[in-house]
């Protein structure tokens, strides 16, 4: 992705040095524009050492020899906001704020901002003390830009600032405004709109108000394909487990994206059957515990739990979700096994029969066998399997991977969907139950 980095006067303008960071090791090219203001401060050749391909100043619209070394063209601001996919501004100050709401282009940033074509997407990361926020002026240029098309924010947090006041204002974190402008979507996004419903991370299984069951799912994958699926312009749901990564947060201000935090299985089910039915695409990749206990409202002794626990059984929220399914859904489920075999795979399918079915082989990192561990690591592989095919269950599957990483896994599941959606000409398959 081609970015242009903004970055105004504000105390806050030493974070865009992180951002740019993280950008450059995530292999997008990257042009910073300083504004007057941001050179009280921030070094300007830090960022050449940090990864930008270009760093301007505001008056480098006006230095046709700087403008040569990277366009043929003569005008920079018309050349840099042909070449980008995404302008970031970060930290937005008041004073450019004002400028770019109002049309005035008096530097080369805001000449950039003017100049973009209007599919081009704009990401704007305040950073002002609270009074100045709070103004009831600062209030009407945030509110125009915020209603302009493909026009995308990063909300200022509270916290100190600065000037030692508390409030709001403050820049949001580098983190969020890094995954959130790689879920942006994209400007070539589809006319159509999938509504995905993506569950992810562990589960947890109170034993009493103290302890509880759980696993190491981090909910990674499913961030990664929320990420993946906004990024080409769809709607996503998520219903995450309390301990994953907290990415999930970082896409709050996304305006396709809900996100719903449960505790347990029971409330992770309750959560999914509330958006399923009017969902086109359901991804499972849950750690869902499959236990549970007895509500004890006081802790359990020793002895209580030696001799007397009792452990019931969580609902199965893909199995019972697959009775309720329409015939235009996508179905898509996850499995993690020790013991990878066909005998294990066709059996799970019978029982879910899942549109495609993932399996990796899994085990927790406590485990010191080697070997691969799935949770927590980004690199493992999948295994696909596909019920409706003309051998479902053919072993060759088991031979080699299907995707070898969870961003490649998230970016062959979006592809699958583009051919296989709608799927409304394939007869759903009538689950199986066990004894």
């Amino acid at each position: 992705m081609n970015i242009i980095l903004g970055v105004t006067g504000s105390v806050a303008a030493y974070k865009s040095y992180d951002l740019l960071r993280l950008w450059a090791k995530d292999g997008h090219d990257v042009h910073v524009i300083l504004t007057k203001g941001s050179l009280r401060f921030i070094n300007p050749h830090s960022y050449h050492y940090l990864g930008a391909k270009g760093v301007w100043s505001s008056e480098d619209d006006f230095s046709p020899a700087k403008n040569q070394k990277f366009f043929t063209a003569p005008v920079s601001h018309i050349e840099l906001s042909k070449w980008c996919d995404l302008l970031v501004i970060a930290p937005l100050g008041a004073n450019t704020m004002a400028k770019i709401s109002m049309g005035r282009c008096d530097d080369l940033l805001t000449s950039v901002y003017l100049a973009l074509p209007p599919h081009k997407r704009v990401l704007l990361a305040p950073a002002m003390n609270t009074e100045m926020w709070n103004k009831q002026q600062t209030k009407d240029h945030w509110h125009k830009l915020t209603h302009r098309p493909n026009h995308f924010i990063a909300s200022p947090e509270r916290g100190l600032l600065a000037c030692h006041d508390e409030g709001e204002g403050k820049l949001a974190n580098i983190e969020t405004i890094f995954h959130l402008s790689l879920a942006l979507p994209q400007s070539s996004a589809p006319q159509k709109k999938w509504k995905v419903l993506i569950t992810a991370g562990a589960t947890i299984s109170p034993l009493d108000p103290i302890r509880y069951l759980t696993n190491p799912s981090t909910g990674e994958l499913g961030y990664i394909m929320a990420e993946t699926f906004l990024n080409h312009g769809h709607q996503v749901v998520c219903v995450v487990g309390p301990y994953s990564k907290s990415k999930f947060n970082d896409l709050k201000d996304h305006p396709s994206f809900t996100l719903k935090q449960i505790f347990t299985a029971e409330e992770m089910f309750e959560e999914t059957k509330q958006y399923f039915e009017s969902q086109d695409i359901f991804i499972s990749t849950a750690a869902v515990n499959d236990i549970k206990f007895p509500p004890s409202l006081k802790k359990l002794k020793k002895d209580q739990i030696q001799n007397q626990l009792q452990v019931d059984s969580n609902p199965d929220i893909l199995g019972q979700l697959l009775l309720k399914r329409k015939k235009s859904q996508i179905i898509i489920g996850f499995a993690a096994e020790t013991e990878l075999t066909i005998e294990v795979v066709k059996e799970k399918i019978l029982r879910k029969p899942v549109d495609l079915l993932l399996v990796n082989k899994s085990q927790g990192p406590w485990m010191k066998t080697g070997g691969e561990q799935g949770f927590n690591e980004s690199t493992l592989g999948f295994y696909a399997f596909f019920p409706h095919s003309a051998s479902p269950f053919d072993k060759k599957n088991l031979d080699q991977t299907w995707a070898k990483t969870k961003n490649e896994c998230a970016k062959k599941i979006l592809e699958w969907c583009q051919t296989n959606a709608p799927i409304a000409s394939i007869a759903p398959i009538t689950p199986t139950h066990r004894d």
